[in-house]
């Protein structure tokens, strides 16, 4: 991967802003069912969602602990957490 190819670089960001607009999606979903407390900023959240799924698939890359699926739904949890409108058990 080398972000400096312009080629790559278009279709790395057009990737990214698709995956973006989906995870906006699903949380405007759940913002509607109020499964998120009113006035969350889902533009905001979704940002900070691709940010800690990215982040956190890379990190489990060097630690390796657990599956990857445990290690990203723990961190996507603790970041979701807080805009919830009812306490889940954390599926870690």
């Amino acid at each position: 991967m080398n972000f400096t190819d312009p080629a790559f670089q278009a279709c790395a960001a057009e990737h990214a802003q698709a995956a973006r607009n989906a995870l906006r999606g699903l949380l405007d979903e759940a913002a509607s069912s109020r499964e998120l407390k009113s006035g969350t900023d889902t533009k905001e959240l979704a940002r900070t969602v691709e940010v800690t799924l990215n982040g956190s698939l890379m990190t489990w890359g060097f630690y390796q602990e657990g599956t990857s699926q445990k290690w990203v739904r723990h961190d996507l949890d603790i970041v979701l957490r807080p805009h919830l409108t009812v306490k889940r058990r954390s599926r870690s």
